[in-house]
C-alpha cells in the first residue's frame, strides 16, 4: 500500500511562513544597508571647496584630490592635487595679481626635494591652460641661467614680469614683494605651497 502523505500541521506552516518572511525582510534590509553604505562612503570622498568640486581618488599607493576648476568660456580644467585642499587653509598667503608673462624661478637647493619638478610642471600647466598666462623657466643664479640658456630672474623692482620664486624657509608661506611671490616652504612641502598658490590664484582672479 502507498503510504499516506502526512499533513504538516497548520501551526507549523504558519511558523515557516513567518520565518521565511523574516529572512526575506532581513536580506532586503541588508542589501539596502550595503547600498546606502556604499553611496555614503562614496559621497564622503566628494566635496566642494572655494567653488571647486573635488573627489578623492586613489591611484596605486598615491591619493589624489581631483578638482574641476570652472573657467570662463571654456570647459573646466582638471587638476590633480596631492594634498587635501581644505588642509591648505592654514598656509598664509597674499593677494595675487600676475602679469601676462610669469617667471618660475627655483633656488638651487629646492631640487633636493623629490616633488620639485612635479610642482613646477603642475603650476606651469595651470597658469597656461587655466588662465592664459605665459610661464617660463628662470633661475635666481645668473651664471646658472646663462649656462642653461634660461632667463635670469630675481625679486625686487628689477623685472617687469611677475616672478614666482621657490625657496626653502622656516615655514610654509606665500609672501609678496614688488610683484614677486615667494613660495617658501619647510620640510620639502613644495606641493603644499604650490597648490595653495593655485587655489588662491583662482580665488583672486574670480573675486
Amino acid at each position: 500500500e502507498i503510504a499516506k502523505e502526512e499533513k504538516v500541521p497548520k501551526s507549523v506552516r504558519d511558523k515557516e511562513e513567518v520565518y521565511t518572511k523574516i529572512a526575506v525582510i532581513f536580506m532586503v534590509m541588508l542589501i539596502i544597508s550595503l547600498v546606502f553604505f556604499y553611496f555614503f562612503i562614496k559621497s564622503m570622498n566628494k566635496f566642494v571647496y572655494n567653488g571647486i568640486r573635488f573627489e578623492k581618488q586613489k591611484n596605486g599607493n598615491t591619493i589624489f584630490y581631483v578638482g574641476q576648476i570652472p573657467l570662463k568660456n571654456s570647459l573646466p580644467l582638471t587638476v590633480y592635487f596631492r594634498e587635501n585642499p581644505r588642509k591648505l587653509e592654514g598656509i598664509k598667503s597674499a593677494k595675487i595679481i600676475l602679469t601676462e608673462e610669469v617667471a618660475l624661478a627655483f633656488e638651487p637647493e629646492v631640487f633636493q626635494c623629490e616633488n620639485t619638478i612635479v610642482a613646477g610642471t603642475t603650476l606651469s600647466q595651470y597658469l597656461s591652460k587655466g588662465f592664459d598666462f605665459k610661464p617660463y623657466a628662470a633661475s635666481t643664479n645668473k651664471t646658472e641661467a646663462e649656462t642653461n640658456n634660461i632667463r635670469y630672474a630675481r625679486c625686487g623692482p628689477f623685472d617687469s614680469n611677475s616672478v614666482l620664486l621657490f625657496r626653502h624657509g622656516n615655514e610654509t608661506i606665500i609672501r609678496e614683494d614688488n610683484n614677486c611671490y615667494i613660495l617658501e616652504f619647510t620640510n620639502c612641502e613644495i606641493m603644499n605651497v604650490t597648490e595653495k598658490f593655485m587655489m588662491d590664484l583662482h580665488r583672486d582672479i574670480n573675486a
